[in-house]
């Protein structure tokens, strides 16, 4: 079996520390951008970090699409065991944080709503999976289109999922990226870029900037200049023109790496996953952020970006001991699981 080379991996490793630092920036789990003062260093800081790397989730995506475009099945143990971690977690973090609340700790707020939307209701993990089941039927339509066809299909996607909501109204795209049609469309970009490739590559990173600061602009411009309260942060949305088109320069930056294959980043890739399901968990990351580690009085500090980097390497790094215990403690269970041989096949 060919060894995998790192960079791509090293990407997804790069993608949940970015991912990380965004929701240390979130106004509803760490808090910063809710809580800055107009106008200062911290608030404008905040904003070009968030802008920075809100592109992190549709590079997974785009990875999903890069690797999988010519498969004919899918192993549906694959969405079973990611949804069974998803509820694991979703229990166990619940059942923490329910501990943490009789301690007196402050930020978190318990209810049975929020529960059982924290077991159940990490969208990631539920639109994924809707994805990776619909992977053979999608690579009908890739590999039977030609090149043409299918860069027609893309501007048509494009202009109006993508296009259309960042400049014009969100009537084509309610959901702000977060739904299963910017997935597929994520999803055909990475299967174009394995096929045909993209020109860009050798100026990736320039783009990457341009667009982070084409972001950040747009966000100003919605929330302080015209203050709109209809779609105020179509500027991160997922399915921004520039956010997604700051994921595939970001995602070719890496490609064009020459990295050989190195056994610890692969590995430690393969955690990624399960520290997204871990740190997003919306009732427990508060004691994350706010309790370990003090991200509230950093808000308008001088030191908030410190603050912010060993927030971010330090969540990083509990969440990968976290995960690495209950591989080992449900290490025959993952075994059982990756057994089950049913499969979705197009063949």
């Amino acid at each position: 079996m060919k060894k995998r080379k790192s960079n791509i991996e090293l990407l997804r490793i790069v993608m949940i520390l970015m991912v990380i630092l965004n929701h240390y920036l979130n106004g509803d789990m760490g808090g910063l951008l809710n809580h800055t003062q107009s106008n200062t260093p911290n608030y404008y800081l905040g904003r070009l970090l968030y802008s920075m790397c809100v592109v992190a989730v549709n590079v997974f995506v785009i990875i999903t699409g890069y690797f999988s475009y010519s498969k004919k099945e899918v192993k549906v143990s694959k969405v079973i065991k990611l949804i069974l971690i998803m509820i694991f977690y979703g229990v166990l973090l619940c059942i923490i944080a329910i501990v943490f609340n009789k301690l007196n700790i402050t930020h978190l707020e318990i209810s049975m709503s929020n529960i059982v939307e924290n077991i159940f209701s990490q969208w990631f993990v539920i639109i994924y999976a809707a994805l990776y089941l619909n992977i053979p039927f999608i690579n009908l339509i890739i590999n039977k289109i030609s090149k043409k066809q299918f860069e027609i299909l893309l501007i048509i996607n494009l202009f109006f999922f993508s296009i259309w909501p960042t400049f014009f109204t969100n009537v084509t795209s309610k959901d702000a990226g977060y739904g299963i049609v910017n997935f597929v469309i994520l999803y055909f970009i990475g299967a174009y870029i394995r096929l045909y490739g993209i020109n860009f590559s050798v100026n990736s990173l320039w783009i990457y900037i341009i667009t982070t600061l084409c972001t950040v602009g747009l966000n100003l411009v919605l929330d302080v200049v015209i203050k709109t309260n209809s779609w105020s942060n179509r500027a991160w949305s997922y399915s921004s023109i520039f956010n997604i088109i700051g994921s595939v320069s970001i995602f070719l930056l890496f490609k064009s790496m020459r990295l050989p294959y190195n056994k610890y980043i692969n590995q430690l890739a393969t955690y990624t996953f399960s520290v997204y399901i871990i740190d997003v968990n919306t009732v427990f990351n508060k004691v994350w952020y706010r309790d370990l580690f003090h991200c509230y009085k950093y808000y308008n500090s001088s030191l908030m970006i410190i603050n912010a980097i060993y927030s971010t390497i330090g969540i990083y790094i509990i969440c990968i001991i976290i995960e690495f215990i209950r591989r080992k403690i449900f290490y025959k269970i993952d075994m059982l699981i990756n057994k089950i041989n049913y499969k979705i096949s197009t063949q």
